[in-house]
Formats: C-alpha cells, structure tokens, sequence
C-alpha cells in the first residue's frame, strides 16, 4: 500500500502547478541577497548575461545563447562535433563568437576522417547594455538560504535585487508514542475524511493508550499488530504508580526576644525604654509571621501532592477489561484503605483533675489576670500623663525692648529694635515651636531608620 502511495505521488508530481513547487520553500522566511558590488548585464540575441566586466558578460550572454541554439545540419562529408564562444582575437574590445567545430570527411586521413577543427565562427548581435547590483544566494550568515525566489511583480529600481534567498520548506516528523508499536513496511495506510490533523488512539499492550498522529487530511498507518483493531477515545495516560516528593519539615519556631520591664526615674530614658520594648515586639511578631507562612507553603504542598494521588486513583479503571492495570489499583486501594490492628487499656483515676485545680486555685488565677489589667491601664495612664508634660510647650513670651535714640541733623531717630516689637509679638511664637520641636527631635535621637 505504500508502494502504491508513493508511485502516485510520483506520478502526480509530472502535473503540479507553479504554487505547488513554490512550497517547497519556506516563503514566511525569505532573507535579501547579498551585493558583491555593480555588475554589466548585456544580452545576446535576448539571453541575458551578467558579470563583474563586460567580457566576462559577454561570456555569459554567449553561453546562454547557446544552451538554446541547435547545431548545423551535418553533410555528407562534415560533421558537427560541438559549439563554443571564444574570442579568437584575443582582445577585450571585441566581443566573443559562437565557434562550431567538427571533422571533415578526407579518404588520407586515418578512419577517413580528420581532426577536429574549427569550421566558422557566427557573429552575435548584443543588446540591451546596462548596470546593476550584483545579487546572489545565500546571504551571510544564513548558509541554509541557497535557493532563489523571484519577486513578482519586479521592482522598478534596477538596482534592487529581482530574487530573494529562501531555504527548503522542512516539515518535521512527527513525534512517535512510545507506547505504539514500531512502524514497519507492512504497516496499512488508513484514509482520512479530511476532517484536519489529529490524534487516534489504540489500546496498548502496557494498559496504556497509543496515541497516533493524523496527516492534514486525517490519515495515518497503523501498526499492523492491531491487526482490525479498531480507535477509542483519547484519555490521558496516568502514571500507575505516582511518587510525589516528600515535604520537607518546616523551621523550628525561633524564640521570642525579651523585653526589658525594669522601670527608669528619668521620664527620657523611660520612652526610649518603650521605643526598644515595642521594637522587640515588632520583630517578634514579624518572626512569628514568617514562621506561620512556612508552615502554610508546606500544608499546601502536601495537599497538592494529596491531590495527585487522588487523581492518579480516580484515573485508574476499577473494572472490565481484566488487566493488570486495573487488578493492581483495586489491590493498591484494598491495602490503603485495609485498617490497622491496635490494643489500648484504659483506668479512670480517681479524683481527675478535680484533684489537681481546686475552685480556690481558679479564683487566685482570676484575680492574679484582674489585677495584671489594672496594672498595665495604670501603667499606660502614667505614660499618657508624662508625655503630655513633656510635650507642653508654651509659646507666650514677654519682656522689654531697649531704645536707642540718636540725634542726626537735628532730629531724634530711635535706632533700637524697640519699633519692631509689634512683628516680633506675631512671630515669636511661631519661632519658639519650631525651636521646641527641633530641640526634642535631637533629644529623642530623630528617625534612626
């Protein structure tokens, strides 16, 4: 059946059309040809010829004239042997000829034939002279970009390259199951209703699922141990036996940093004392936080590896079919599931904890807890009062200004700052807060953040 395939394809191939065979290059990834510089095109007789000089244009035009032209009719005393564009003076100036070349019939010359030799040579007309850039494939850098591409319609710039440089359109094989069998020639082709590529699958001999991949018309060979097999549904396959990684064991929770309740006299040290204490606290509780999000990272990974085992179970069939795959999940859930055997003995004591807390024991803690919470509102009370003192400031201010009179060209003018002291009532207040908070941010140490 692939013999068969393979010889129509073949045979159609005599009959494609020109957008056929442009797919066999990759058009989406077209790369620009590179210069070597001006070139002279010349034509002869309209086959055109390119080259770095005009001489070795004209070589070129020549030799594609004559791929195109026939040979002279042989006679019955000379015979054509073969055609060549050669320059037989020697000279640059003068553009080559078409030489033709054969033997001569002569009953003196060994066989009765002579030796090759020149016969004539035919003018060219050449046409057409021009310049433009040279272009050729491939590009630098793109060695797999050798095959020409010719741009439809032509640029109108002469200088512009007329092709461009494509590689070969490559279609990649496609993946192989490994739960498929491995192809072989005798393999039969099925054919598709062109419905698209996609995936067939088949029982394999392993439980699993051979999943085999369609063309664009939706066939595909399949393996010839499935004999008249015929397609299922496509399911993932799962793993019978799924390993998740265990969790690793979270970070002791690292100590509490103590706090310092020794009480100071002096009310300065007594806040910088509260500012430590609640920093303590702050760091405390961040440690406490970072520890309680460990612990959170771990239970979600062992959910999600719970999960997995789950669905590695859900997946497996329970019945039909007999294999192993489905005997080894029921073994597998009847020993999961299978209870443990223990023993235990159990004695009431006598009293319980009755015995141990006493009602009087119970009130002691209470009260102990009452007076805890009236000694801390205290305390925080008192700290309220001292830092409402110390932040009491007082903006008035009072005193005298002096005066300072002289006499100048017969006039009394006060000299002294006693005539400002109307601004200086406005603005003294303000200077004394700004003043009181500069003083107590240096006493407090400022922001050492």
């Amino acid at each position: 059946m692939r013999i068969l395939i393979f010889l129509l394809a073949l045979t159609s191939a005599f009959f494609v059309s020109a957008d056929v065979l442009d797919n066999l290059y990759d058009m989406n990834d077209l790369k620009q040809p590179k210069s070597d510089g001006m070139e002279i095109c010349i034509s002869a007789y309209g086959n055109e010829g390119c080259a770095s000089t005009i001489t070795a244009a004209y070589l070129v035009a020549c030799n594609a004239y004559k791929s195109v032209s026939t040979m002279p009719a042989d006679t019955s005393d000379k015979k054509y042997t073969r055609s060549e564009c050669a320059n037989i003076s020697n000279s640059d100036r003068n553009p080559p000829q078409l030489h033709y070349y054969g033997i001569r019939k002569n009953p003196y010359c060994s066989g009765g034939w002579c030796a090759e030799e020149r016969f004539r040579g035919n003018p060219i007309s050449w046409s057409n002279q021009y310049e433009r850039k040279s272009w050729y494939c491939p590009p630098e850098g793109f060695p797999e970009h050798e095959n020409s591409v010719t741009i439809e319609p032509a640029p109108a710039d002469p200088l512009a390259p007329t092709f461009m440089c494509a590689k070969l359109l490559v279609e990649p094989e496609p993946e192989l199951d490994p739960d498929c069998p491995a192809p072989t020639d005798n393999d039969p082709f099925v054919f598709g209703s062109g419905g698209g590529q996609t995936s067939v699958c088949f029982p394999a001999q392993n439980g699993r699922q051979c999943a085999i991949q369609t063309d664009e018309n939706g066939g595909y060979y399949i393996p010839a141990s499935y004999g008249s097999a015929e397609p299922v549904s496509c399911t993932p396959d799962i793993d019978p036996s799924p390993d998740p990684d265990p969790t690793p064991d979270p970070e002791p929770k690292p100590d509490p940093d103590p706090t310092d309740p020794e009480p100071e006299a002096n009310e300065l040290d007594a806040i910088n004392k509260i500012n430590e204490n609640l920093d303590v606290l702050n760091q405390n509780q961040s440690a406490s936080s970072e520890s309680n999000d460990e612990r959170l990272d771990r239970i979600a990974l062992e959910i999600q590896n719970s999960n997995e085992l789950l669905s590695a179970i859900k997946g497996k069939p329970v019945s039909g079919g007999g294999s192993n795959i489905n005997n080894g999940a029921l073994t597998e859930i009847a020993e999961n599931t299978k209870p443990k055997e223990f023993n235990f003995n159990a004695n009431r004591k006598q009293g319980g904890l009755n015995d141990i807390f006493t009602g009087d024991d119970l009130a002691q803690v209470e009260q102990e807890i009452e007076d805890k919470k009236t000694e801390l509102a205290d305390y925080i009370e008192k700290i309220k009062l001292e830092s409402k003192a110390i932040f009491d400031i007082n903006t008035n201010i009072s005193g005298s200004y002096t005066e300072h009179k002289e006499t100048i060209k017969g006039a009394e003018v006060d000299l002294g700052v006693g005539r400002f002291s109307g601004f200086f009532q406005i603005i003294a207040p303000a200077l004394i807060f700004v003043a009181t908070v500069a003083a107590l941010f240096i006493m407090l140490g400022g922001n050492k953040e």
